[in-house]
């Protein structure tokens, strides 16, 4: 598989809400880190400060 087929698949997954391991079986990747780098940004829009703020709006 092409390595920014790769990227794009691991980006559009982790948008999908797929697991870090999801995208690393559905890449090939060895290990978790590669598609864990590669989907940081929406990995993060799904942590504890996406969900602080999702909850300080509907207080608010």
């Amino acid at each position: 598989m092409d390595s920014s087929l790769r990227v794009g698949s691991a980006v559009s997954l982790a948008q999908a809400g797929a697991t870090v391991v999801d995208m690393q079986v559905a890449g090939r990747w060895k290990s978790s880190q590669m598609p864990a780098h590669y989907a940081r940004a929406e990995i993060a829009e799904r942590g504890a400060i996406a969900r602080f703020k999702e909850k300080q709006k509907n207080e608010g």
